[in-house]
């Protein structure tokens, strides 16, 4: 049975982002609104450490509290909405505390990694679009804005998918050293394309949806919000579906797809 975390107790939050966050996405390629997420995620988690709550437990915790946020845009209120946002947001600073709680126990589940924690996240993008669709059909008037939201959520969702394909086909088993290569290497590109990456990390990534989503309850403009990812997610989904099978002729094919491929 799960037992508070006693050793805990009188560990400084710099110790403790230290021991939970080292292996946090580099600075310089981790998303504004995770950034912001990660500051305050430590704080809930230190919470978190006294009490027998498992860190799948917490990701339940999050996803709940995330359509919660979205729940509220359904009462037509600009008030509720906002502080649905912040709810939203809410929900991604607990999505980085059910990591944070495995590193410090030292108990991390692969299930956790590789099945709870990325299946949240396909209930969460790929279903938080039709409750602000209803919403902004109501507030219009007009199913227009419920279509764009099924085209974002859609082409969201499948996009997500084309990458985690290409992803399993060419991981390689890499060293800490060649991932400290491949963040220099970052840092080396030319400035176009590190604005081009910027700002598919800072807007079409699933911490990149929140910002934007609480500007658009701020200015009670969700019908926006679901025009602008309507139209940029299926055409995103196109240019990456165009980029991996232009690809496909040189690239080298990972360690785990092999061994997939032979079972």
């Amino acid at each position: 049975m799960m037992t508070p975390t006693s050793s805990a107790r009188g560990v400084r939050i710099r110790e403790m982002r230290a021991r939970c966050q080292a292996t946090a996405p580099a600075p310089e390629r981790e998303t504004f609104t995770g950034k912001r997420a990660r500051f305050f995620s430590i704080y809930f988690t230190k919470l978190f450490l006294f009490t027998t709550i498992t860190p799948n437990q917490i990701t339940v915790l999050s996803v709940s509290v995330f359509f919660v946020g979205l729940g509220l845009f359904l009462t037509q209120s600009l008030s509720l909405s906002v502080a649905g946002a912040v709810l939203v947001f809410f929900a991604t600073v607990l999505d980085g505390c059910d990591g944070e709680v495995a590193r410090f126990r030292q108990t991390r589940n692969p299930a956790g990694a590789l099945y709870v924690e990325p299946v949240s996240h396909d209930i969460q993008y790929g279903l938080m679009f039709l409750p602000l669709g209803i919403a902004a059909a109501v507030q219009t008037g007009s199913w227009v804005p419920l279509s764009f939201a099924f085209l974002a959520g859609a082409s969201k969702l499948m996009t997500r998918l084309l990458e985690n394909r290409w992803w399993f086909m060419t991981r390689p088993a890499i060293s800490q050293e060649e991932i400290r290569d491949l963040r220099q290497s970052y840092l080396q590109r030319s400035p176009l394309r590190r604005l081009v990456s910027w700002t598919k990390r800072n807007l079409f990534t699933s911490n990149g949806l929140i910002a934007p989503l609480l500007l658009a309850a701020a200015t009670n403009r969700l019908e926006w919000y679901l025009y602008f990812y309507g139209v940029t997610f299926p055409l995103l989904w196109v240019l990456v579906f165009i980029r991996q099978t232009h690809a496909l002729g040189t690239v080298q094919v990972g360690g785990a797809a092999e061994k997939g491929a032979s079972e």
